[in-house]
């Protein structure tokens, strides 16, 4: 083999040489790279403090609000544009604040700023980005989900909380004549590992004079619900060793303004609402857990019409349905969400505390009792329909702020005032019988003429009862066609058992016996066992 290959003489070629010393120089260069590399790790490491936001927690909407008030936010040339409409979390340059779209920077590649003196490295990085990090294959690029990554060159914890926290605080402040409603963005396979929670909108403060309720309901709630917040309260929840949580239910008629109260309660106090919905799809209660625990503390979590999304244990006890083509049963099921699940939310189980719970039904009588027990639910609010106090109220509050602009018609303000025209007004209404909405949606139709709103609504009534009573007329006559068409499949479904168990009994009839006595045989035994013919 040597024979063959001559070594000395292979060193020898300039070529052999010259590619020996490439591949040596090759070889250091890396080498000098990936200790620079392990170098520069480790000295960043050891300097630097990084942070992680993901979309799915508050604090990511806090860094973007406060990224997006930085001058950096202008010298990108690589945006996001979404329709205004759709709600995107962020800003919009001022220079492009009159558009009807959002410009979001994407920021992909690092990006420097200075705060306080301080630079930070900021970083958007979409799941996509990530998913090739680790190997993963990214099913949907529109769908992905941006983190904000930032790196501060400091090894001072404390800064990076400074800077959360300025963020936090001017997240709120620029939010003060606002309340943010949050509702639940569903998990799926596109990057979005969990249900999360997405700001939809942020509404005008209602002030608390323009409800208009009876018995001082909402200035009681306001006092409890303040007075559940201070911190003197959180001290003496921490120190009797009750879970820090407080639960409302609001009950009633259709319309009758609960979810304004609390809405008019978020406003009032700066609290942000994350509504969600139990009977939504790909809720259960993992879904709710993780849901509830990432609300932040002083937040107001609202449950609406809480008895939609399952029977009492009563009512899957009485509530049979029959299906008139198997004649199974039943139970009935409404959400994917449990008993159990709920009962855990309630009793603060996954969340740090400070979270007070609204929930609103229109039947009461359906929850579960284990569902409105103390130490869940610690107070009870009954709504009634319209009272004539109310109805009064709710004219005043409409005619008395001067004259509304109407389009096309004439403003008439009547020479008589405002009082009297509610006191007619109130007069012609029953009491109790129309919520408060009702009523608005009527003053809302008359809002050009006080006189002609006070003049017309016992018309109004009049239209309005026998709207009610044929409704009520078409509803109990579906009901009966139905209740026949279940009767009739039933009967239809008897008299078929009946038939094949008849048609059983006569195969038995005439099936002829096969035992031995049918031959005329007499079977015995014999004393070893053996079975003999007598």
């Amino acid at each position: 083999m040597a024979s063959l290959i001559n070594i000395p003489k292979l060193l020898a070629s300039s070529a052999v040489r010259d590619s020996i010393q490439l591949f040596l120089l090759g070889a250091i260069v890396e080498s000098f790279r990936r200790l620079s590399q392990w170098v520069m790790d480790r000295l960043s490491f050891d300097s630097s403090v990084t942070a992680r936001f993901e979309p799915q927690d508050p604090a990511h909407e806090w860094v973007t609000s406060f990224l997006a008030e930085q001058s950096l936010w202008r010298a990108t040339r690589d945006f996001d544009v979404f329709s205004k409409f759709s709600k995107k979390i962020g800003k919009t340059p001022a220079n492009l604040e009159g558009l009807n779209a959002a410009y979001i920077p994407r920021w992909t590649a690092p990006h420097l700023l200075k705060w306080r003196g301080r630079l930070i490295q900021v970083q958007h990085i979409t799941s996509e980005t990530r998913n090739q990090w680790w190997g993963e294959q990214q099913q949907s690029p529109t769908l992905c989900v941006t983190s904000v990554f930032i790196l501060l060159f400091t090894r001072d914890m404390a800064v990076l909380c400074a800077l959360v926290e300025e963020a936090r605080n001017r997240y709120l402040a620029s939010r003060s004549a606002k309340i943010t409603v949050h509702t639940h963005r569903a998990a799926d396979n596109f990057g979005i590992p969990r249900s999360t929670w997405n700001a939809v909108a942020t509404l005008p403060k209602r002030p608390l004079n323009c409800l208009a309720f009876d018995n001082d309901v909402v200035d009681s709630l306001l006092a409890d619900v303040r007075e559940f917040l201070r911190p003197e309260t959180e001290e003496w929840y921490r120190i009797v060793g009750i879970s820090y949580h407080r639960g409302f239910l609001l009950w009633g008629s259709p319309g009758t303004g609960k979810t304004s109260t609390v809405q008019a309660i978020a406003g009032e106090l700066s609290l942000e609402v994350y509504s969600l919905t139990l009977s939504s799809s790909n809720m259960d209660d993992g879904q709710l857990q993780n849901l509830v625990s990432i609300i932040p503390p002083r937040s107001i979590l609202l449950l609406e019409d809480i008895d939609c999304a399952f029977p009492s244990r009563e009512e899957v006890r009485s509530t049979q349905i029959h299906e008139p083509a198997t004649g199974s049963i039943a139970a009935p099921k409404k959400s994917e969400v449990t008993l159990s699940g709920l009962l855990n939310v309630l009793d603060g189980v996954g969340n740090e505390g400070g979270l007070v719970v609204f929930a609103t039904t229109n039947y009461p009588e359906r929850l579960d009792a284990a569902l409105s027990r103390p130490g869940r639910i610690d107070r009870k609010i009954e709504y009634r329909l319209a009272s004539r106090a109310q109805a009064r109220a709710l004219f005043t509050k409409f005619f008395s702020h001067g004259k509304p602009k109407v389009s096309g018609s004439d403003y008439s303000l009547s020479d008589l005032p405002i009082s009297l025209l509610a006191d007619s007004f109130a007069s012609s209404l029953p009491e109790f019988e129309f919520s408060t909405a009702q009523l608005q949606g009527y003053l809302l139709g008359h809002r050009s003429s006080p006189q002609t709103a006070a003049n017309d609504v016992a018309s109004w009534v009049t239209a309005e009862r026998s709207d009610r009573l044929r409704e009520e007329t078409r509803r109990q006559s579906t009901q009966h066609s139905r209740s026949a068409e279940h009767a009739a499949a039933m009967a239809e479904n008897r008299a078929s058992s009946a038939g094949v168990a008849s048609l059983s009994e006569n195969h038995q009839l005439e099936t002829p016996d096969p035992s031995p006595k049918t031959l005329g045989l007499d079977v015995g035994s014999s004393s070893d066992g053996v079975a003999q013919v007598v």
